[in-house]
């Protein structure tokens, strides 16, 4: 099997995620992708409709957060609106992944990938 760049990721990418429904994954990542803009609702991630019903999107969220990959935070003008964010876990993740794409850009550098991948 030849080396290459696109292979290194996606095999250290399914070490990272391991454990990780894929629904989860997606949340977090669109969560990581509003993490700009300053506030990300609760309702927000419960209307992405393409990854499932409310229920199911809520049970998702709420698993996220008591595996402390998300954070939840109360508005303090309008307690009924909760705010999400990536927690540390979420963070330390994405960071990881970024380490590997970096990683297998370069060839000479596979050996990060085992490391990167089992921390968690």
């Amino acid at each position: 099997m030849t080396y290459n760049s696109y292979s290194c990721f996606i095999n250290g990418k399914e070490k990272i995620w391991r454990g990780l429904p894929n629904r989860e994954q997606q949340i977090l990542q669109s969560v990581l992708m509003h993490d700009s803009s300053p506030h990300q609702r609760v309702s927000d991630v419960l209307n992405l409709r393409e990854l499932g019903s409310q229920a199911t999107l809520h049970a998702a969220l709420m698993r996220l957060k008591t595996s402390h990959f998300l954070a939840l935070t109360t508005d303090t003008k309008d307690h009924r609106v909760k705010f999400v964010s990536l927690a540390p876990r979420a963070i330390t993740l994405f960071k990881n992944l970024d380490s590997l794409m970096a990683s297998c850009a370069n060839p000479l550098v596979k050996k990060v990938i085992k490391k990167i991948a089992f921390k968690k």
